[in-house]
């Protein structure tokens, strides 16, 4: 892993720590390196842990790194089926500015706290519900980009 990226382990989920370091780095080369790994690691696990197939988990890892990139830059819709088996609909940021509580969140960081990375859960602001609020690669279904603050896919 990149010497810029070490210091980001402890702080924030893996998925938080990926947007910051692509909206706060000009490496862009080693950027789109670390989320071809990233997307790559959640393949495997989807593979090995939730039983798709190599195809599908690629796909869905994909599609989750795209809706993680637009989380970072805007407003968007996304679609995932919860633990119980009903479809939630949510509008969700990565993004200041859209929402006030978002903006003014302060992380909670234990001194010598270690994180293990979950490849199957990821986070996001719900704008709907004010809170934080996570969705699983393996019953994702898809997002729409309903607003940009800077120019989607481009990091």
């Amino acid at each position: 892993m990149p010497n810029f990226a070490v210091s980001f382990e402890r702080k924030i989920s893996n998925n938080l720590k990926i947007i910051f370091m692509a909206k706060k780095s000009k490496k862009t080369k080693e950027i789109s390196l670390l989320l071809q790994q990233w997307a790559f690691d959640v393949a495997n696990h989807l593979c090995w842990h939730c039983g798709m197939r190599q195809t599908e988990a690629f796909r869905r890892a994909y599609e989750v790194q795209r809706c993680l990139e637009a989380l970072g830059s805007g407003k968007v819709r996304l679609r995932y089926y919860k633990k119980d088996g009903t479809l939630r609909e949510a509008v969700g940021t990565l993004c200041k500015g859209y929402s006030e509580r978002f903006d003014n969140y302060e992380y909670k960081d234990e001194p010598g706290s270690a994180t293990s990375i979950n490849y199957d859960l990821f986070l996001y602001w719900d704008l709907e519900e004010d809170g934080y609020r996570s969705f699983s690669a393996s019953r994702f279904i898809g997002f729409e980009v309903l607003e940009n603050s800077e120019k989607y896919g481009q990091l």
